[in-house]
Order: C-alpha cells, then sequence, then structure tokens
C-alpha cells in the first residue's frame, strides 16, 4: 500500500481525534509490538558490552539508585542529548538526558511505552515542520 503525504496526514488528524484513553491503548500495542521485535534480536543488546558505551548512576530522591547506560548521544554546539536504558528503577527502563547551556543536565526515566510516545509527538512535529516547508515552496 502506498501512502500520500496526504493519506499519512488526515491518518494522523484521525488518530488525534480519538479520546486519549484510545490513543494510549494504540501507542502501548505499538510499543509491544516493537518490544517484540527488540527482544528476539539480541543482537543490540550486545553493544551493552561495548566501550564506548558511557555508564553512570544517578541517586533519586527516594534513595534508588538508577544504572543508566548511554545507548545514543547527539551533541550540538550548546547541548547534548542522550538515551539509553535504565536499571534499578523499574518500570522505568530507559531514560533521556539534557545537557544544555552549561546547565545542570536533566534527566526523565520512562518506561518503553512513555519513550515511545515522545518519539511519535516529535516525529509529528518534525512532519509538520516538513509539510509546511512544502507548502512554502508551492507557493
Amino acid at each position: 500500500m502506498n501512502l500520500t503525504d496526504t493519506d499519512i496526514t488526515v491518518e494522523r488528524r484521525a488518530f488525534m481525534k480519538l479520546p486519549m484513553e484510545e490513543r494510549r491503548r494504540l501507542m502501548a500495542e505499538q510499543a509491544e509490538k516493537v518490544s517484540i521485535f527488540y527482544n528476539q534480536d539480541g543482537e543490540w543488546q550486545n553493544l551493552k558490552g561495548e566501550k564506548v558505551a558511557s555508564r553512570f548512576d544517578i541517586e533519586l530522591d527516594d534513595g534508588r539508585i538508577a544504572h543508566c547506560w548511554q545507548a545514543l548521544s547527539q551533541p550540538y554546539n550548546d547541548a547534548e542529548f542522550s538515551a539509553g536504558l535504565v536499571e534499578g528503577i523499574e518500570p522505568d527502563v530507559v531514560y533521556l538526558r539534557v545537557e544544555k547551556d552549561g546547565l545542570e543536565p536533566w534527566t526523565i526515566f520512562l518506561r518503553r511505552d512513555e519513550m515511545q510516545a515522545i518519539a511519535w509527538i516529535c516525529s509529528g512535529a518534525l512532519w509538520a515542520l516538513e509539510m509546511q516547508d512544502r507548502e512554502k515552496l508551492k507557493q
């Protein structure tokens, strides 16, 4: 099936019109499908042993220790964004970290479905920008 830009935009609009609980249910289903893929393909898990990965611990207010393993990092001139796995504070199993303008870094710990929701809304925002740019080019 070939979807056009218009089809995808309509599909996203329809999704956003659904009640919040239905959107959460659908995103949880998608997260489960993705997690099945990652759990079956163990190759990505072997990356944990590579020396390039950064490991660090964060003590939470409640005394628990979040053991973090950086899977990915994107540096910029004034910022660095990173994400990875976290152990010891289940049900949260991933983190997103922002270091910007020399300020104290902030880290958010998430469940899989929450991280997927963030990826979904970020891709939606980027898609909206892309569509806006295309409209400008048409004019």
